[in-house]
């Protein structure tokens, strides 16, 4: 944040707006790093409007970009469409087709969050296509593993296992090691829905060395959630919750605030199924407080019905 800072107060002294409009972008970019949404949001916000008055086409398209994205994280999903659109239009206006891909990636991604798989299919197949057309094989990977995504979660455990290693085959070809270990984690997926838990564990571990020998957080605790939700479908919540407060001491290390709401999340959750009603009204009300701060719609929602489960639970008289 500091030197996007002093980016932007030194062009501010040269009246220098371009450097001013990516300084300010910068900021917020560094603030959406540390999970601090609606900074960010004011930030690229004001960049936008910098870059409109310069008539800084392509800058604008990166900025609508980048507001779709946050808004896409709070849950306002129409705003978040209306940017992108936006931002497409502007990229074929000034013929950077190259970089339409990963908007419509974005836009399928947000279809798919709404069940919406018709659509969502639609737009990562859009992306496949124009990416196979520029030969862009990172973007070509994400599509794969997008399309992928979307049969697994109709069901379609046969083609989505045929995409992802179609994608894995690709990203193993060009060595391109951020995508194998996610690939490698949605297989796992596969596996646990038809119910293949020991395979979607090794799947799952396998992904986590890799991640852990990149040192990349994100992925170490994807995985880690993901092999403690297999834990708990097998009932055994003590593995799971270790696996769990694993997943929390990163996340806090980090400071990534949406991953940290989604983790206190599972072990409220975890501690409502054991019973254990004082800590699960403890978790449970961090990821409230959380989730309003940050506005992340779609966890206080999850955190709602948890809560309303546990007055059921306590009405009742179930107790630990």
């Amino acid at each position: 944040i500091v030197l996007a800072e002093n980016m932007r107060n030194s062009s501010i002294k040269k009246s220098y707006k371009p450097g001013i409009a990516l300084g300010i972008h910068n900021i917020g970019t560094a603030h959406y790093g540390k999970g601090n949404y609606s900074e960010a949001l004011k930030y690229w916000e004001e960049s936008l409007k910098i870059k409109e008055e310069i008539g800084d086409k392509s800058g604008v398209s990166k900025s609508l970009n980048n507001i779709g994205i946050i808004n896409a994280v709070q849950g306002n999903y129409l705003t978040a469409i209306e940017m992108y659109q936006k931002s497409i239009k502007i990229k074929e206006e000034i013929g950077a087709i190259e970089l339409i891909p990963a908007t419509l990636n974005a836009i399928g991604g947000i279809y798919r969050n709404q069940a919406d798989y018709t659509s969502a299919l639609n737009y990562f197949q859009r992306s496949l296509k124009i990416s196979e057309d520029y030969n862009n094989e990172i973007e070509v990977i994400t599509a794969l593993n997008s399309i992928g995504l979307i049969y697994s979660d109709i069901g379609d455990q046969a083609s989505a296992m045929t995409y992802y290693q179609r994608g894995l085959k690709i990203a193993e070809e060009i060595e391109y090691s951020w995508w194998i270990p996610t690939i490698i984690g949605n297989i796992g997926l596969v596996n646990e829905r038809q119910g293949n838990y020991e395979d979607a564990l090794n799947n799952y571990n396998k992904s986590l060395e890799i991640s852990e020998d990149k040192s990349d957080y994100r992925g170490i605790n994807l995985m880690l959630t993901n092999i403690g939700g297999i834990y708990k479908l097998q009932g055994k919540y003590n593995k799971a919750l270790e696996y769990f407060q694993k997943s929390l001491v990163i996340n806090e290390k980090n400071r990534d605030t949406r991953k940290l709401v989604v983790t206190l999340s599972n072990i409220g959750n975890l501690y409502l199924r054991q019973g254990n009603y004082i800590k699960a009204i403890a978790y449970c009300t961090r990821t409230l407080n959380l989730s309003k701060k940050m506005g992340y719609l779609s966890r206080k929602k999850t955190i709602v019905n948890a809560f309303i489960l546990l007055i059921k639970n306590l009405a009742m008289g179930i107790k630990p």
